[in-house]
């Protein structure tokens, strides 16, 4: 049996306290590798009755979550590498520490930017917060409209959502009520709707063509994220 050798071992952990600040930093990227799909946890849970405010208050509570996420990439990795220039006081290639540390640092600093820039969280957090104070006080955008036949899979609205699972279908409305313009709303998948078939929209089709042939919808949505509420055909 080989005898245990400390001077080995304590070279093996001068090295992993020099690598502390990276390892740091490969811990906090794994931490915010989970907040990114953590909506993944909870939509399966969406209930058909308030499919829409159940999905505005997961899209706050993931801001939230990746907004914790990320900021603690900062203190980690500072005080990781504080620890290990202590710990390290002496050995030789300390003095490389704190320039190890100040380049691991900058990681969360550029994610924080992006995330600012790209992901709007901040914006996004109190656009959800106005949704479901229209859905709770009722004033939502109504409109009497005509749905686009094609649809397109979509996810919570947010940064980097590649990784969430598809919650909603983007359909595109048309009508009086939006200024005869082409408006994306998002219908949540809990709400189980589904177009007739028998009737649905032509664009290339005239106005009264489609007035005649085609089933038309009250929908009720909110106005920032264009959440449907409420979405019902129109006996005519």
């Amino acid at each position: 049996m080989n005898r245990f050798n400390w001077k080995d071992a304590r070279s093996t952990l001068t090295l992993l306290w020099m690598l502390t600040p990276l390892l740091t930093t490969m811990a906090w990227l794994v931490l915010l590798m989970g907040a990114l799909i953590f909506p993944n946890l909870l939509t399966p849970a969406v209930s058909a009755g308030n499919a829409a405010q159940h999905l505005l208050k997961i899209c706050r509570l993931w801001y939230v979550v990746l907004a914790a996420a990320v900021l603690a990439g900062f203190p980690m990795i500072f005080l990781a590498g504080r620890f290990a220039c202590r710990r390290l006081s002496g050995v030789p290639g300390s003095r490389q520490m704190p320039a190890a540390a100040a380049v691991c640092l900058i990681f969360p600093c550029l994610v924080i930017w992006a995330l600012v820039q790209h992901g709007e969280l901040p914006g996004r957090f109190f656009q959800a917060g106005a949704d479901l104070a229209e859905i709770k006080s009722g004033f939502l955008v109504q409109a009497e409209v005509w749905i686009n036949p094609k649809t397109q899979p979509a996810c919570l609205p947010g940064p980097y959502t590649q990784s969430l699972a598809e919650v909603s279908t983007r359909y595109g409305i048309i009508g009086a009520d939006t200024g005869d313009q082409w408006v994306s709303v998002y219908v949540p998948d809990a709400l189980g709707f589904s177009l007739d078939q028998d009737r649905l929209y032509d664009e290339k089709q005239t106005i009264s063509w489609n007035l005649e042939h085609t089933r038309r919808y009250q929908v009720r949505y909110t106005s920032n994220f264009r959440l449907v509420v409420e979405i019902i055909p129109v006996d005519v």
